[in-house]
């Protein structure tokens, strides 16, 4: 075998172990924690809605997908609850997509997105509705 088919050999390995690691699942109720990594997140069904917070995610290089479903949190009023929270631990996330909606006027200090000393975060959302937006800290 020669060394360039050896190293062809080798790259494609490591492509399909590589796509091998990545799973999907399928988010059917909110409060929703994702700490598995290597991850993509998509919504069952075109509305998931739960009264208090959406998606927690703790691991990395996750890709939460929403396509054009809509994610609503907090529909049972009261504070601080948050369509997406990061936590300090999650990194490489991709978040794309579909909307983020806040289901209440009731309630202080909700927010779509929470970044909670997270890092590499990219957001491409189509919509995000709440009167309070995204949240980022150190």
């Amino acid at each position: 075998m020669t060394k360039k088919a050896l190293a062809y050999g080798l790259v494609l390995l490591l492509g399909l172990a590589g796509t091998a690691l990545a799973s999907q699942h399928q988010v059917t109720s909110l409060p929703y924690t994702a700490s598995l990594n290597n991850d993509t997140l998509v919504l069952a069904g075109t509305r998931l809605s739960g009264t208090g917070n959406g998606l927690y995610i703790t691991g990395h290089d996750i890709v939460v997908d929403l396509g054009t479903d809509t994610l609503e949190f907090g529909t049972g009023g009261g504070n601080n609850n948050y369509g997406i929270s990061l936590a300090g631990q999650a990194y490489n996330i991709h978040i794309k997509g579909g909307t983020i909606l806040h289901g209440s006027a009731s309630g202080n200090a909700s927010r779509c997105l929470l970044v909670n000393g997270a890092n590499d975060i990219l957001v491409e959302l189509a919509n995000e509705r709440s009167y309070y937006g995204f949240l980022a800290r150190a």
